[in-house]
């Protein structure tokens, strides 16, 4: 019996329009997500994918507020705010996107590619973890600009382990990366 999501994935093929066109991009795609998954999950590697998975669903932020609660508390106020801001604002478009593109995950799309982790939502783009890591990043590199390059190397490091993990293909990373900026940068704006 097939799963509810491998309904949806195989219907979001069907459809044409914005999904076809997903699943069309994903079979180009789908080499990269297979050589990722299989470097990714050998015995050194899979701990840290698995970990930088699961703070991006949510734990990465609680650290980055305690941190930056501890090391700046005057400022703390506006640059959480700022980012906090700019997750919402994301998060308020990104549930609308995944309905309208409906992609299915490369896992879905290849069953010899197996999920290391379960999923939080139903479709692949765009992805929310790298849209809120560059979306919270942002304001706080315009506040702290010495933070840029530890921030980019986390975004690089979340968007691995997004195509380790076989949720993402690299485009829906991208689209993730790009809507995070989208709203990232004003909020960032208003820090400088």
């Amino acid at each position: 019996m097939r799963s509810r999501r491998a309904n949806i994935a195989a219907d979001a093929r069907r459809q044409g329009g914005a999904p076809a066109l997903a699943a069309g991009l994903g079979r180009g795609e789908l080499a990269v997500v297979r050589i990722a998954a299989r470097w990714g999950r050998t015995a050194p590697l899979r701990p840290l994918a698995l970990l930088l998975n699961r703070l991006g669903n949510g734990w990465l932020y609680v650290a980055l507020a305690a941190g930056l609660l501890l090391a700046d508390p005057g400022r703390f106020p506006a640059v959480a705010g700022a980012a906090t801001a700019a997750a919402l604002l994301a998060h308020a478009v990104y549930p609308w996107i995944k309905r309208q593109v409906q992609r299915p995950r490369p896992f879905e799309a290849d069953p010899a590619l197996t999920p290391l982790l379960p999923t939080l939502d139903a479709f692949a783009f765009p992805s929310g973890h790298c849209m809120t890591v560059v979306a919270v990043l942002i304001p706080l590199c315009a506040a702290y600009p010495g933070l840029a390059l530890p921030a980019a190397l986390l975004g690089a490091a979340i968007a691995w382990a997004r195509l380790v993990a076989a949720h993402h293909y690299p485009s829906d990373l991208v689209a993730g990366f790009a809507l995070g900026a989208a709203v990232g940068l004003p909020m960032g704006m208003l820090l400088a």
